[in-house]
This record gives structure tokens, sequence and C-alpha cells, in this order.
């Protein structure tokens, strides 16, 4: 079987597909860095709905939840050391889907938070302390 080049794709049910934006360089609010660079931003742009989503639809701007896909992960063989001085990362494990040469999250509509309705564009200070 030959590979295939999604172009379009509509989810099943309650199946939402959503961008993945990353902020660009550390986020810095009064001196202190709130979201690193390559953090995923907590609102992304709804791409494509199931059928049974409600209040949700294509071009939305969406709050969302990520801690569902959120693992603990440490370095090798310092469990002990890590957990004693809190030294872990955690890596999101995000169900992804390729349309169009582009990654997309494929979340469910349960990930949704909600939908931010109206909004105004801002700039915060980028920045080193």
């Amino acid at each position: 079987m030959k590979d295939i080049k999604i172009k379009k794709y509509k989810p099943s049910f309650t199946g939402v597909v959503i961008t993945l934006d990353c902020y660009e360089e550390d986020l810095v609010i009064n001196g202190v860095i709130v979201a690193p660079a390559g953090t995923l931003r907590p609102y992304q742009k709804v791409i494509a709905v199931g059928d049974t989503v409600r209040n949700t639809k294509p071009g939305d701007l969406v709050r969302v939840n990520f801690e569902n896909y959120a693992q603990r992960k440490y370095r090798d063989n310092s469990i002990k050391e890590d957990i004693e001085k809190l030294e872990d990362t955690i890596v999101y494990n995000i169900p992804k889907i390729l349309i169009d040469d582009t990654i997309y999250g494929d979340f469910q509509d349960r990930d949704i938070k909600g939908v931010i309705e109206e909004y105004d564009e801002h700039r915060f200070k980028l920045g080193v302390c």
C-alpha cells in the first residue's frame, strides 16, 4: 500500500482538529518567564470538527486542555534523585495528524475548555530579566 497525502480531513463524532502553535520566543510578563520558547500556546485555532461537536466550529479560537496528554519524564537511572530534587520534565504526548504538509492536533471536544469569543491582539514584552 502506498502512503497518502491528506488534503482535507473531517474528524468523526466528537473529534476536533486544531493548530499546534507554539511561542517562538520566551513570553516574559513583569520580568518573569511564564512560557519558554517552544511551549504550546494555551489557545489554538479550530481547523475541523466532527458531526456531533457543539459550540465549536472551524475558525474558532479556543482554549485547550493539554494536561490530559502530560507525562513526567525523568533522566535515565535518576528517578530517586529527580523525585528528591523535583527535577522532572513534563512532555506532552499529543495525538497529531498531518494534513497538507502541516501538523495539527487531533483532539476530542472534551479537550476544549472554551471558545474565545472576543479578544485584542497584544504583544507582551519579550526578553530576559
